[in-house]
This record gives structure tokens, C-alpha cells and sequence, in this order.
């Protein structure tokens, strides 16, 4: 029958269930390496085929038969608990208890091991270990391989901050031309020499232009200046050009307590991944907790190391994220082929424009009294029927659906993390008018 054991040591920890030639079943077990085997035999149970299964839920292990035909699992043999570590072995054993004349063989139809070893419980290395099992580097759970959220399925990227992004810097008296060394993959230094007009800091556009998720920020400590490290931050997002920044974090970095921050040389690659930065260098890294996509990030510095430093310096700034998925078009409660648009169009504000489906436009000239020509997000207008609502209220709650643009036209179920619907993730959304009542204009 079924055993699961810690090693393949002969005194290893280990628990079983068997049928016997007799016709009943014993269940034994030993809890630890080298402790004495217990053993629980029911009587005779009058099957001549059948299934037997043995049940790991974390540490606690059961056994169960039923007949072939049957339905129902029934328990039998004793409980036991066994720590077995991060990895385990699981087969079937057979035994003749002889040892040295007699042999036994088993005929079975199949064997097979479930979802129970891939528990939201087990750790990454015994997850990883698996074949079943894939961790979510996203979630940072265990799931089956054949069942991992589309959003741990995405491309995660070491820093959403790809070759080619823009670098724009906002009071900074000077820079000497240094923006683009604060994302280039390399050790040589960024260097913002502080003006009186407000902190400084950054704002990187990507240009992959896809909407990202970042959970996390790195910060690589320049050659020269330690007393111009910063260590105090705000870290912004914007989903669309047309909508103001909104706060994602906000704390003193890590390092700001460490006196004797090491320097990294200049013109060193930096080798880094999702998880971790590179640890042949020198870095502080911040954790914080989103589950908003947004497409531009800005970066304020409001404290170095030393108060009365005049700059900021630092070698690279990492953001590692999530690239939400390429829009398909589908998804939508609507038979027709949806075209994506970005078509200038009118409205009171973008929104309005986008959601209303409003008139295209090249200037204000070209909208009613009270509305303006607007540049508007991607949407589906053109291909969906424009809506009129009766007291729209804006609403930028994470939604489902095959892409952003899909979940926050038709409005999918509000959701943090999972869907219910199969091929459906959780979006961070640009606002929109979900949950407001209209009426389509056909």
C-alpha cells in the first residue's frame, strides 16, 4: 500500500497503509527516525478490490479505503503526527515478511498523489522541490503546477525600469547630466544637487509602457558620498498621463541606520533578479504592500544621510514588479470584435470622455458647451455602445478580467488577489464609472 517516509533509511519516520493477504487492513507508522513502528489492524473486510489512500494535511497523517465503485472514503487505522522536514518520500511499499525466502508482488490500476502536497502551508524550497508544485513568486504561496494565478504566470521582471525609459528629475538645481545613470543597469552614479524649491526625486516612465505591479524598492549606494545617501523616501504611481500621482509607500530606508554603508565601484553590471537584489554589491531594499498597477513612477527623496548635505547620490534605483498581461480583447460579455481605440474624445473630464464614449475630437472647438477634448486611456469606444449615465460616481477599485482595459469596461467582480472565473486576474484599474447605472445608446 501507500507509504510516505522521510528518507529511505530503513529506520526512517515513516507512515503507511496496507492490505493484507487475509483481507484486512493495517495501518502502521514511526514517528520518528529510529522509534519503534506502531501497528493498527482492522478486522477482515470482505473487498477484493480496493482503493487505499493516505492523507497528509501539514503534519497529521490518516488512512482511508473504499471499494471500488463506492464513493465514500472510509477512515480506519490510527492518527499520527510526523515532522518531515521540507521534502518526503511517497510509494508504494510491498513486503512478504520474509526475509529471505519468500517474495510478494502487488497489482494495482493506478497510483496517484494530489494537490494536498502543494498546501498554501508548505515552504518555497519544499515547494520547489516538488514536481507537483510551483511556487507563486507574486503570492508567495504554493500552488499546482497546473493551477498557479495567471498573475505568478506573468512576467516578472528584476527592475520594471527597462532600457530606453525616460528619466525626468524635479528639483534638482543641477544633475550634470547623471538621470539616465540612475537606471542603466550599471554602478555608475546618479547625482541631484538639491534646490530650494521642495524635495527631490525622480519620475522614470518605462519604456515598455505596460502597466506594472512593484511590491518592493532597491537602492544601490554610490562610489563617493555616503553622507549624500538618501534615507527617507515617497514612492508614487500614475496609471495613465492623465491622471495625478497617488502615494504607493512612504518610510526611511533600511540603511539609514547603518554607519558604514559599503561603496560600490563605478561601472560595475549589476546582476539582480525579482527576488533579490545583487549581493555582490551594496544595497538597501523596502518592502511594501500594493496591489495597484500603474504605468509611471515618481521617486521624492525628502532626507540623506546627513541633513545638511546640498546632493543626493546614489548608483541605481531598482523597482522589481510584475508586468500585467498583453491586452487580448476578449473577455467581455459583448459578441463583436473589440478594436482598441485612443482617439481624442469629449467630455467634463477624461473620464467622462473615455466612459461616455464621447464624440472624437481634435480640439475643444469640436465639443458641446461645458465639455473639452480630451486625450483619453485605451478603450474599447467604437466597438461598444456609448453609455449614458444618470449620476456616474468614479470608482478605481482593483477588478477582474483578461486585461485591465476589459476589467474596467465591463466591470469585473472587485477582487485583491484571485477570480473566480477561470483566465481572469485581478487588475488595478485606471478610474472608471463601475457601479454607476446607465443606459446604452444603440
Amino acid at each position: 500500500g501507500p507509504m510516505i517516509r522521510a528518507s529511505l533509511s530503513p529506520s526512517s519516520a515513516h507512515y503507511s497503509a496496507f492490505v493484507l493477504g487475509s483481507g484486512s487492513f493495517t495501518n502502521q507508522y514511526r514517528q520518528c527516525d529510529g522509534c519503534t513502528s506502531v501497528n493498527d489492524q482492522t478486522g477482515v473486510i470482505s473487498l477484493s478490490s480496493v482503493w487505499l489512500r493516505t492523507k497528509k494535511t501539514g503534519n497529521v497523517l490518516e488512512s482511508f479505503y473504499k471499494g471500488i465503485s463506492d464513493a465514500e472514503w472510509i477512515p480506519f487505522g490510527g492518527t499520527a503526527t510526523i515532522d518531515y522536514g521540507e521534502s518526503f518520500y511517497i510509494g508504494i511499499a510491498v513486503t512478504s515478511h520474509s526475509s529471505t525466502t519468500e517474495l510478494a508482488s502487488a497489482c494495482g490500476t493506478s497510483f496517484e498523489t494530489t494537490s494536498s502536497l502543494c498546501s498554501n502551508a508548505i515552504t518555497e524550497s519544499g515547494c520547489i522541490s516538488s514536481s507537483l508544485c510551483q511556487w507563486g513568486t507574486i503570492t508567495e504561496k504554493c500552488y499546482d503546477s497546473s493551477k498557479l494565478p495567471q498573475e505568478d504566470a506573468s512576467e516578472i521582471m528584476p527592475s520594471i525600469f527597462s532600457a530606453g525609459s525616460t528619466v525626468e528629475t524635479f528639483n534638482c538645481a543641477d544633475t550634470d547630466e547623471t538621470e539616465i545613470y540612475a537606471i542603466d543597469g550599471m554602478t555608475d552614479s546618479f547625482t541631484c544637487i538639491k534646490s530650494k524649491n521642495g524635495d527631490p526625486g525622480l519620475i522614470i516612465s518605462p519604456s515598455h509602457q505596460t502597466m506594472s505591479l512593484v511590491t518592493k524598492m532597491r537602492i544601490y549606494a554610490g562610489r563617493l558620498c555616503p553622507l549624500c545617501d538618501p534615507v527617507r523616501y515617497k514612492l508614487y504611481g500614475r496609471k495613465s498621463t492623465f491622471e495625478n500621482f497617488v502615494e504607493i509607500s512612504g518610510n526611511d530606508l533600511p540603511w539609514k541606520s547603518d554607519k558604514d554603508v559599503a561603496r560600490n565601484f563605478f561601472s560595475v553590471p549589476i546582476h539582480s533578479t525579482y527576488s533579490s537584489g545583487d549581493n555582490g554589491l551594496s544595497f538597501t531594499e523596502v518592502s511594501f504592500e500594493n496591489v495597484e498597477y500603474y504605468l509611471d513612477y515618481k521617486v521624492e527623496f525628502s532626507k540623506t544621510r546627513a541633513p545638511q548635505s546640498s546632493s543626493i547620490t546614489f548608483a541605481e534605483i531598482e523597482l522589481p514588479g510584475l508586468l500585467m498581461p498583453e491586452s487580448t480583447g476578449s473577455g467581455s460579455n459583448y459578441s463583436g470584435e473589440l478594436v482598441l481605440s485612443t482617439a481624442p474624445r469629449c467630455g467634463a473630464t477624461e473620464v467622462d470622455a473615455r466612459e461616455t464614449c464621447g464624440n472624437v475630437c481634435a480640439t475643444n472647438d469640436d465639443c458641446v458647451s461645458g465639455k473639452f477634448c480630451y486625450g483619453v486611456a485605451t478603450n474599447y469606444c467604437g466597438s461598444i455602445p456609448p453609455r449614458v449615465y444618470s449620476n456616474p460616481i468614479v470608482s478605481f477599485v482593483p477588478r477582474c478580467g483578461t486585461d485591465e482595459i476589459s476589467a474596467r469596461t465591463f466591470c469585473g467582480e472587485e477582487c485583491k488577489f484571485f477570480c473566480s472565473t477561470p483566465g481572469e486576474i485581478c487588475h488595478g484599474v485606471l478610474q472608471n464609472y463601475c457601479g454607476s447605472e446607465y443606459t446604452e445608446v444603440s
